[in-house]
């Protein structure tokens, strides 16, 4: 035994931890995930027609932010009902989601972060993304909480259900619908998040994003 088969070891597990608790994109393109429709769509598209390999470190990534899920789920000390699945019929498409914390009248969305920095919370995407909950699971408010995964520091910020939003969301998650059936990636949408996103050389056009 070397330090490369014990990282290969330790990989592997990280890998099969997430095997076992991924849903994976919708086979059928009538369905769209809240997370495909508030993120950047013509990602969202290449995912579903051109997938690309996971890179090992998002295997990584991935299962600390479920570690932390787990942790809530099991030591939250108030009553709640936990990973809740809600879905809502827009006409050309359901758009589907699962919510991770739900309380009598509020959502905990949770998510873990490299770096708690205030002056950029919350991004639009998550909000966007407990927008969606909140209207289809029919709860006045919610929250964001920020977990930093360095430092250990905890930033919430509160999110009042907002009529536009939420229509925006299902707007998106019509184009995705759309651009999938005619088998043509949405425009890009060039952000910030483009310069470390897996699809950017596919992309192409300086999108590609959250």
């Amino acid at each position: 035994m070397d330090p490369a088969y014990v990282k290969a070891l330790v990989l592997e597990a990280f890998k099969r931890s997430y095997a076992e608790g991924e849903e994976g994109a919708p086979i059928d393109d009538g369905i769209i995930f809240v997370t495909e429709a508030v993120g950047c769509l013509r990602k969202s598209y290449f995912i579903r027609r051109n997938p690309l390999p996971l890179p090992e470190r998002l295997y990584v990534i991935f299962e600390i932010g479920r570690g932390v899920h787990y942790i809530i789920q099991r030591f939250l000390p108030v009553e709640a009902q936990f990973e809740v699945p809600c879905e809502v019929d827009l006409g050309p498409c359901v758009l589907r989601g699962r919510a991770d914390v739900v309380l009598n009248d509020s959502i905990l969305e949770l998510k873990t972060i490299a770096k708690i920095r205030e002056e950029y919370l919350p991004y639009q995407h998550h909000v966007k993304q407990l927008q969606a909950y909140l209207w289809m699971l029919d709860k006045p408010r919610g929250y964001i909480v920020y977990i930093e995964k360095g430092g250990g520091r905890i930033h919430v910020v509160e999110v009042h259900r907002d009529a536009g939003a939420w229509a925006e969301v299902c707007n998106r998650a019509r184009l995705l619908h759309e651009h999938l059936a005619k088998g043509e990636p949405p425009p890009p949408e060039p952000s910030p998040l483009c310069r470390i996103c897996d699809y950017a050389k596919l992309c192409g056009g300086g999108g590609g994003g959250t």
